[in-house]
Order: C-alpha cells, then structure tokens, then sequence
C-alpha cells in the first residue's frame, strides 16, 4: 500500500512539472531557432564579406580597342574603323566610386616620314568616373567628359581643331588574383563617345579590354 502511494504520489508530481513546463517550450524553441539563425547570419554576412572586392587608394587602367567612328561637318561626312588607345587613372574615393582623368584617342591614319601630309587621329583628355553598383561584382558603369582636340597632316587645311567631348560606357572587371600588394583586372568595356572640335563633329561606339589595376584594401 505505502508503495503504491509512492508511485501515484511521484507520477502525480512528474505530470505537474510536465504540465507546468509545456507552456515555456514554445519559447525555447523560439530561442534556440532564432541563435541559430543569427548564427547563419553572421557566417553569411563574412563570408560575404569576404567577397567583397575592396578597391583601395588609387586606380589606373591601360585600355585597347577599335572604334566605329563616323565624322561630319565643313564639308565632310566620314567612316572609319580606327583603333583605340587609353591610359586612365586617379582615386579611390569609395571601393564603389573611382574618380580620375583619362587620355585616349582613335587613330584613323598614320603619320609616315616619307609622306608628311599623311596622319589623322582624334585625342580625348577628360575627367572620368566608374561606378560598381554592386559591391560583390565587376560591373561597371563609366562616364566622363572634357577636352577633344581633331588633328591632322593634311596639307592646306587646320591641323589642330580644339573642343569638348562626352563619353558613357560600362565593363566588366575580372579579377585575376588576391594574393598581390594590388588588384590587378582584366576589364573588358564598350563605350559610347561624342566630340566637337571645329566644324567637325564626331560619334564612335568603340569596344575592347583593358587591364586595370587597384590598391589592394583587404
């Protein structure tokens, strides 16, 4: 008898725990969820930090290419083909914004020793920007604007008409490797450029890849 007392007497006291405890349970295992969810936060948040391309300092790129570039005004209306050179370069106001100044140009015909009124090109020196919108991509966007100078070696006409020029664009930047002082890309990039400079005035959609190189902040 004593010991069935015992027994009801315990089973009695487990089942009031029991049912005491049952309402706190929905709150532990809210608890437990949401520390595991912030802990799959955090792992998420550095490894996307890790990522992230952290653009330091200064920037310079070394860009190559070919333009189609048509050509109108005093008389003239003019397509070529011609190849693109440009060196850029500046600061790294935020790993997103790059500031700096380019200078560049199209080369429609080369100069010859032996034929000095041969040789026409077209020069740009503006100020330039890239924005990356996404700061775990490449991509780019690009503008910039400034001086255009027109020259040629054409005997019996102005071998240096002066003006002003815009340019848009975008690329993409490639990262090659980590493990250098700087942050070397190769970038390939399409541009739209518009140029007055006289009584010419000129359009050229030009494409091509450059390398880009950054200071490297990780």
């Amino acid at each position: 008898m004593r010991s069935t007392l015992v027994r009801w007497t315990l089973l009695i006291g487990l089942g009031t725990v029991l049912l005491l405890a049952l309402p706190c349970f929905p709150l532990v295992v809210s608890s437990v969820a949401q520390a595991a969810e912030e802990s799959a936060l955090s792992v998420s948040d550095h490894a996307r930090a890790d990522t992230l391309v952290k653009r330091k300092t200064w920037w310079t790129a070394l860009n190559f290419g070919a333009g189609s570039l048509s050509q109108s005004g005093g008389g003239m209306n003019q397509h070529d083909t011609p190849g693109f050179l440009g060196i850029e370069g500046g600061y790294v106001v935020h790993p997103q914004f790059l500031v700096g100044i380019e200078l560049s140009g199209w080369l429609q015909e080369s100069s010859n020793r032996e034929n000095p009124a041969v040789g026409e090109g077209i020069m740009q020196a503006f100020l330039t920007t890239r924005y990356y919108p996404l700061p775990d991509s490449g991509l780019f966007m690009k503008f910039g604007g400034g001086y255009v100078n027109h020259w040629n070696n054409r005997p019996g006409e102005p071998q240096r008409l002066s003006g002003w020029g815009l340019t848009a664009g975008g690329g993409y930047d490639v990262l090659l490797t980590e493990s250098l002082p700087v942050l070397p890309f190769v970038t390939p990039f399409v541009t739209y450029s518009f140029g007055e400079a006289g009584d010419l005035n000129h359009n050229a959609i030009t494409g091509g890849i450059g390398l880009t190189i950054t200071g490297n902040g990780k």
